[in-house]
C-alpha cells in the first residue's frame, strides 16, 4: 500500500540500517550484502511472480555495487512473473537458435557533428519474434553462466554485420566481467580481432567500473590486448567507487562513461555537477573522453558543455534502432 518511490526508499533505508550495523560490528568490507525488491500496483500478483521479480531486482542490484538495492516493478508483461529457470531456458534456446538482434544508439559530441560512435547492444528474440530488452535477461544470463556465450554470440553477429562496412563509424560494445575474466575468451577476441585488422580499429569495448573493481588484473590484460589488435578500451557507469580515479591512471581508457546516476537532475543537484567537473579535469591531461549517459533532454547539453564533457547519449541522441 505504498507508491514505487516509497517502496524504493523502503529498501534504502533497510539496506542503510543493515550496512550501519555491519559497520559498527567491525565487518565491513569484508561482508557485504545486496537487496532486491518487487513493487507492483492494482492486482495483488502471485507469489511466485513477487519472488521472482524480487529474485531479478536482487541480481541487478549485484551487478550494480555492494551493498546496492534494487526495487522493480511488477508488470503486465506475463515473462516478467517467471523464474529462474524460466529464463534459463529462454535464453539457452534463443543462444542455441542464434535467435539474436542487434541494436544500436548514437553517442553525440557536446558541440554537434556526427557520432563519436554508435553503441551496440544484444537482445534475444522471442519464439514470437519479439526482441526482449536486456535488462530483462542479462541479470539471469549472468546468473546462470551463460553471459560468456551471450558476449560471443554478439560479437560475432556485429562482426558478421559489419563486413568492410566499418570505416568511418566507431561501434562501442560492452563486455561482461565474467568474459574477460576468462582467459579462452579473451585468447579468443584476440584472435577474432586479429584476423579482422581492418575492423578492429573500429570497435571498442566497455567494461562496467564494477568489473574492473572486481579484477584489476584482468581488465588491465584485457586493455592490452585490445590495443595489440588495434581495437580501443573504455570503463562504463564510471565514478561510483572510491577508488574510481586510481583505475583511470592504470588502465588509461579511451574513454570513461560515466554512471547515469549522476545526470538525474543534474540541474539542480550542485555535487553531481562538482563531481562531474572534477573527473573531467582529471581525465583531460591524460587524454582521457568523459561521457554522459541517460540524456533524455538536449536542453541539458549546454550545461554538459561547461562541465566539459565530451560527448553525451540516450534518447536525446535518439532510440536505438536494429541494425542486425
Amino acid at each position: 500500500n505504498i507508491d514505487f518511490d516509497e517502496a524504493r526508499h523502503l529498501a534504502a533505508s533497510a539496506c542503510a540500517h543493515l550496512e550501519l550495523a555491519l559497520t559498527e560490528q567491525g565487518y565491513l568490507p569484508e561482508i557485504g550484502f545486496n537487496c532486491g525488491g518487487s513493487h507492483f500496483e492494482g492486482d495483488k500478483p502471485s507469489l511466485s511472480a513477487l519472488l521472482a521479480g524480487s529474485d531479478m531486482a536482487l541480481v541487478k542490484a549485484q551487478a550494480l555495487k555492494t551493498n546496492a538495492c534494487e526495487v522493480i516493478r511488477i508488470e503486465s508483461d506475463a515473462r516478467n512473473g517467471k523464474g529462474s529457470q524460466y529464463w534459463k531456458q529462454e535464453i539457452a534456446g534463443a543462444l542455441n537458435e542464434n535467435r539474436i538482434a542487434l541494436f544500436a544508439q548514437p553517442v553525440l559530441p557536446i558541440g554537434g557533428g556526427d557520432p563519436l560512435q554508435h553503441e551496440v547492444v544484444g537482445r534475444l528474440i522471442d519464439q514470437h519474434g519479439e526482441p526482449i530488452a536486456a535488462q530483462q535477461f542479462l541479470p539471469m544470463a549472468v546468473r546462470h553462466n551463460l553471459v560468456e556465450l551471450l558476449d560471443r554470440k554478439v560479437i560475432g553477429r556485429l562482426i558478421g554485420h559489419l563486413g568492410d562496412k566499418a570505416a568511418a563509424q566507431l561501434f562501442a560494445l560492452n563486455i561482461s566481467a565474467r568474459s574477460i575474466q576468462d582467459p579462452a575468451f579473451v585468447a579468443w577476441l584476440g584472435e577474432i580481432l586479429q584476423k579482422q585488422a581492418v575492423i578492429a580499429p573500429h570497435l571498442v569495448f566497455e567494461m562496467t567500473e564494477v568489473g574492473v573493481v572486481q579484477d584489476v588484473e584482468a581488465a588491465q590484460i584485457f586493455a592490452r590486448m585490445l590495443r595489440g589488435t588495434g581495437a580501443r578500451f573504455a570503463v562504463d557507469s564510471f565514478g561510483l567507487h572510491r577508488e574510481a580515479f586510481r583505475y583511470l591512471q592504470l588502465l588509461m581508457p579511451d574513454y570513461v562513461k560515466l554512471n547515469r546516476s549522476f545526470f538525474e537532475n543534474l540541474a539542480q543537484d550542485r555535487a553531481n555537477q562538482f563531481f562531474i567537473a572534477s573527473v573531467v579535469k582529471i581525465a583531460q591531461p591524460l587524454e582521457i573522453e568523459v561521457i554522459a549517459q541517460a540524456i533524455e533532454d538536449r536542453a541539458v547539453v549546454p550545461l554538459l558543455r561547461s562541465l566539459g564533457l565530451n560527448g553525451y547519449q540516450g534518447f536525446a541522441t535518439g532510440m536505438p534502432e536494429r541494425i542486425a
